[in-house]
Formats: structure tokens, sequence, C-alpha cells
């Protein structure tokens, strides 16, 4: 008996029409896969958009990005001359540019500096403008004069999505930095309210704090121009850079409109600092040209020792480049 003619072609048209299939099969599934990733190209794209850490072209890079915000908790520790840096840097992350470059900035408009009449407005004025952003934990009993007050608390804390930054004001170690109980939620957010102490710790016991609380982190440490005991504060700090994992940032002791304050002042802590981790913000030298070149652009109309406006730019600007080269090498 012969063999049916027809077999061997319906064998291949059907391999021909399963080839043809699977091929069809193969384009449709490609074509689900390139629309995923067109999807969630679009998103990416999105988010990066919306993130403080994208990046721009030209010389406004550092200006716009603020990358090193983002990186660690950033803790600043000093006196008024470091409080007006870190309300610039929260004032910059909150509104998208620096409060000076507003259109409508003008020597009447209220800055984040002293031009508030009293400590209360002041605590209360400057919270407000950073847009439920931050915490002040903030008391003081006295005068206007910080030489006349008894008693004083300022801490303020700065949180975002992206950000996470803190002031604690220090002077000395009597009592120390203190912080008030039940502060992280306010009464009506009103950041302004005596309350009984939650506790009060000297310098070596507020490093350890912050490494507890916030991990890995940025610490500046500024004492400024007040009497403070530097040798004591400097050697705690440096004990404590080597064994913790924040990076450690000694803000040097700026100058003042009238000289009084001279750079020899730092120089024994220099030698302290050679044999630990601490990392040395060369405040002094920053602002001395421009020092020499114009003080008034560089002090504000109030007294010989708080910065303009842009000033502070200028710091928080350098100690950013400080941090990623720190962080990034």
């Amino acid at each position: 008996m012969s063999s049916d003619p027809s077999l061997p072609q319906f064998k291949l048209a059907k391999t021909d029409a399963a080839r043809s299939e699977q091929h069809q099969s193969k384009v449709a599934e490609a074509v689900r896969y390139f629309l995923v990733a067109l999807a969630l190209s679009a998103v990416f794209t999105s988010l990066w958009m919306m993130n403080p850490r994208k990046k721009v072209s030209g010389s406004a890079v550092f200006e716009l990005e603020l990358e090193w915000t983002t990186r660690r908790p950033l803790i600043f520790i000093g006196d008024s001359v470091t409080r007006f840096q870190y309300l610039s840097l929260a004032y910059r992350l909150t509104y998208g540019h620096w409060q000076f470059e507003e259109p409508s900035f003008n020597a009447t408009t209220k800055r984040i500096d002293r031009e508030w009449g009293n400590w209360e407005r002041f605590m209360r004025g400057t919270n407000a403008l950073l847009k439920g952003n931050e915490v002040c934990d903030c008391y003081r009993n006295g005068t206007w004069d910080w030489r006349k007050t008894v008693e004083y608390i300022e801490n303020r804390y700065f949180t975002t999505p992206y950000h996470n930054i803190a002031f604690y004001q220090a002077y000395d170690d009597h009592p120390g930095v203190c912080h008030t109980k039940g502060r992280l939620h306010p009464e009506e957010q009103s950041p302004y309210f005596d309350a009984p102490l939650d506790w009060c710790y000297t310098i070596p016991a507020l490093l350890n704090h912050i490494d507890q609380t916030y991990g890995q982190s940025v610490i500046v440490l500024n004492l400024g121009i007040h009497n403070s005991s530097y040798v004591k504060w400097a050697t705690a700090f440096a004990q404590h850079s080597n064994h913790s994992d924040s990076l450690l940032i000694w803000k040097q002791t700026t100058p003042s409109r009238d000289g009084k304050y001279a750079e020899n002042k730092d120089y024994p802590l220099f030698e302290i600092f050679k044999s630990s981790k601490v990392v040395v913000m060369p405040t002094w030298r920053m602002l001395m040209d421009l020092y020499n070149a114009n003080n008034s652009a560089v002090f504000n109309d109030h007294d010989n020792v708080h910065f303009q406006p842009q000033i502070n730019k200028l710091m928080n600007q350098k100690l950013g480049e400080l941090i990623n080269r720190k962080l990034v090498s």
C-alpha cells in the first residue's frame, strides 16, 4: 500500500504553523517587556526629577542639588554663629533657595537673624518659617543680651523625607546641653514653653547620645567666641572620633569685625586633632580675604560677630564640599 502523499505535507504545514505561533508569542512577549521597561523608565524619571539629589549642568551643580545633605544626618553643635548657619541651610532645604536671594528680600524683611526683637518672637518666627519641618525645643529665661540670660535651651530638629538635620546650642559644661521633656511633640506645635528637663549632657555624653540616636552621621562642633573649655572639649571630640563611625568636623573659630578673636586661639587644638580622625573646617582662612577686602560684606549690622546671609551660604557650601570629599574618598 502506498503512503498518503498528503501526510508529509500536513506535518510540514503543522510545523510551520507552530513556528509561526511561537514567533508571534516571542514578539508579543518582547513587546510586553518593552512596555514594562518604558513604564518603569517613566516612573524613575519622574522620581529623579523630584529628587533633590538630581544632577544639573553648569556652575550651579552644588547650588541646586545639595546632595551632601541627604547622605547622613547632619548635626550642628555650637553657639549662635553655628545656629544661623543651620537656619540658613534649613531654610534653603525648605524653599529651594537661600532666603536672601528671594526677589522680595530687603532690609525690612524678617531674616533668619536678630531682627525679631526678643527671644520668644525669634524662636517662634524662625520655627514658623520652616513650614512644619522643624521642632524647636527652645526656651530662654533672660533678655535679648545673652550675657544676662539665666537659662537657655535651643535644640532644633529639622526633618523632611530627604533630610535629617539638628542643632544643639552649646556654650559650656554648666549645665551643658539640656533637653526639655516631651518637646518632640509640643502642645499646639508651639516652640516656646517651659517644661521639666529630660536630660542634660556635657559634650562627651552628648556625642554618645547623637551616635545612639542617629547612627552614622556628620557632627559639626564649634565653640565660637565664648569662654568655653576649648582644650577640654577638643580633647573629648578627638577621643570620640577614634571610636565613632560618624564624621566629626571641628568648625574653626570665626574672626570678629574688631579683630578681637585671633586665629592663634585654635593652635593648641590643631595639635590635639593630629592624633584623631577629626576634620578641621578652616573657617578663619575662608573668611579672612573677604574680611580684609570689605568687612561690611561679612558682618551684619547688629554686632561684631554674626554674619551677613551670604556668608552663611558660603559656609554651608564649603561644609558641603568638605563632607563630599571625605565621604566619597
